[in-house]
């Protein structure tokens, strides 16, 4: 009889993507950073203390949008919150599956500018204009914070 892997708790994933994540200075990120980098990324902030409450499995069902924040803050696919990416990558260390979640979420921004090369050139254009403000703000907000 062959047993099924369990999907990892929620505890686990986040203590995985901490061993993994580092700031750019090379050492290991904070809780305090995490929780800065889910203000940078839209609707779903997550607080220090909600923060606290999921590392330790107090609260243990975040919202969508919760996951949602925790994924580009970690710079991971969401596709790593679920059951079916850590079944598919059963074999894999914990380390190794948040490579393979940044991999496919940089695969996704791939996928994006090949589409975009198909685009009339005003097109193309107008959308590198939107990312370019995007970018500046996104790097107005996190010097303003940095303070």
């Amino acid at each position: 009889m062959s047993s099924q892997p369990s999907r990892p708790t929620l505890v686990e994933l986040l203590a995985g993507l901490f061993a993994a994540t580092t700031d750019p200075g090379g050492r290991v990120v904070t809780a305090k950073e995490i929780v800065h980098r889910t203000r940078r990324v839209g609707p779903g902030e997550v607080g220090e203390s909600y923060f606290s409450q999921l590392r330790s499995g107090v609260a243990a069902t975040p919202s969508f949008r919760t996951v949602e924040a925790l994924a580009a803050a970690f710079e991971v696919d969401i596709a790593y919150f679920t059951a079916d990416f850590h079944h598919h990558f059963a074999h894999a260390t914990m380390t190794d599956r948040v490579w393979r979640a940044r991999a496919d979420r940089t695969n996704h921004y791939h996928q994006l500018v090949l589409a975009m090369a198909d685009l009339p050139r005003q097109q193309h254009d107008d959308i590198t204009t939107l990312i370019n403000v995007l970018y500046d703000h996104e790097h107005t907000r996190c010097s303003c914070h940095a303070s």
